[in-house]
């Protein structure tokens, strides 16, 4: 028997508008999550499609953070007490999870125009792979999983990964539903958009204040333990 094959997956999501003129959020973040395929999460996951289930939602079921905290669809007939259920539940796989993840966050009021913000992203995305290039290159292969949401995304990523380029791998056909490591890349990048509004400006939203009653709980139970499942 040959020897196994070392792989890590990397789930990619992103947040916000890429065109620096849209200002629905001043930030615009690329969150990308590691999991290195030898440690398994199956127990984990087991887990938390049980408790999913509870709440009544299927096993294919994309849990979408930013909807859950602003009410929207799929869950404008739930509660804001169930909405947080299906967040904390999300929110507890990821710690429990042997998982790592980092994030490229820009202000687009640094930035000129869209040259600028890519640039900027890139050299962030860059810098950091090329840091932890020694930890990538023991994988055989590197599988990104984005859903192609987002064209000037999935350039970054390619441009990004070139040096890897004999070892990555673009899985296709990628849908949220399909992973839950994909759903926690939108979490993961939901909190991580909150934390940078929170740096820049000191405020959130009140449908944001709202969801998590009060900053100082959403800094409690959200922002302090994800920061230690961050790749520094």
């Amino acid at each position: 028997m040959g020897e196994k094959v070392k792989e890590i997956s990397v789930f990619v999501d992103e947040s916000g508008s890429f065109d620096p003129d849209v200002i629905t959020s001043h930030f615009y973040l690329v969150c990308m999550v590691f999991h290195d395929q030898s440690a398994s999460i199956a127990e984990g996951l087991r887990r938390l499609d049980d408790s999913l289930a509870e709440l009544g939602l299927t096993e294919d079921h994309a849990v979408h953070a930013g909807p859950l905290i602003r009410w929207e669809k799929p869950y404008r007939n739930l509660l804001r007490l169930e909405r947080k259920s299906i967040f904390s539940r999300m929110m507890s796989f990821v710690r429990r999870s042997e998982i790592s993840y980092r994030c490229f966050c820009v202000d687009k009021r640094t930035v000129d125009d869209y040259s600028g913000l890519h640039k900027k992203l890139l050299r962030e995305i860059v810098g950091f792979l090329s840091d932890k290039a020694e930890q990538l290159n023991a994988y055989d292969k590197l599988k990104i999983y984005y859903d192609n949401g987002q064209s000037d995304v999935l350039t970054l990523l390619q441009e990004g990964f070139r040096s890897f380029a004999d070892k990555v791998e673009f899985v296709e056909n990628v849908t949220p539903g399909k992973y839950r490591l994909f759903q926690a890349a939108d979490m993961i990048a939901t909190l991580e958009l909150l934390r940078a509004k929170l740096r820049a400006d000191g405020r959130i939203t009140a449908s944001e204040k709202g969801f998590f009653e009060s900053v100082q709980k959403l800094n409690r139970a959200f922002l302090k333990p994800l920061s230690r499942k961050m790749w520094n």
